[in-house]
């Protein structure tokens, strides 16, 4: 338990908290490691965020334009490795 040496205990329990439910509510299990390591993961955000270092993702927009992208191209079944990268230029 290396990683979550540093996280406070009020992180560590409420994420567990939130995995749990989350998993029971939606009867989709996870492996043991999704405990730790996601909690690893939003500890460090938060820091980020505390100490000024959070950079803002256009992830989203990203996963807009693959939706919209997805809608026009339904027919064909799938997105090509090609139409990915295009998308990913924008």
């Amino acid at each position: 338990m290396a990683l979550l040496k540093d996280v406070p205990l009020d992180f560590i329990t409420s994420d567990y908290d939130v995995i749990d439910t989350l998993s029971k509510k939606y009867h989709y299990p996870v492996q043991e490691y999704i405990y730790v390591t996601l909690t690893d993961h939003i500890y460090c955000s938060y820091q980020a965020v505390q100490q000024g270092r959070y950079k803002s993702s256009d992830l989203q927009m990203l996963q807009v334009n693959i939706h919209l992208l997805s809608n026009r191209t339904r027919s064909s079944g799938y997105l090509s490795g090609t139409t990915l990268r295009s998308i990913s230029r924008r």
